[in-house]
């Protein structure tokens, strides 16, 4: 886990659009607790990112490279192509 908001009212307070540049809290690995947090993530060795609610009910699997490249445009699909979905709990997983 690299990223996680306290439950709260409020969205998080990460600025990067998901990629991985902001750092703030005190990251730990339980994905209900009572802290909210990032870890620099865009260094990392990854192909994969998962966006997930704490319980895990509800997520979504994206390739790496094309949700980088969308992003980084400033795009929502409408400029060069949607993000790849990879499987999400909406789609038996």
């Amino acid at each position: 886990m690299v990223r996680r908001n306290a439950k709260t009212d409020s969205w998080h307070e990460a600025t990067d659009n998901a990629l991985g540049t902001d750092t703030y809290g005190t990251a730990k690995n339980d994905p209900i607790g009572a802290t909210t947090f990032s870890i620099a993530y865009k260094e990392f060795k990854w192909t994969k990112i998962m966006f997930a609610f704490g319980s895990l009910d509800k997520w979504i699997v994206l390739e790496r490279t094309n949700f980088e490249t969308v992003v980084e445009a400033g795009c929502s699909g409408e400029c060069g192509g949607a993000i790849t979905v990879v499987k999400a709990s909406d789609t038996g997983g």
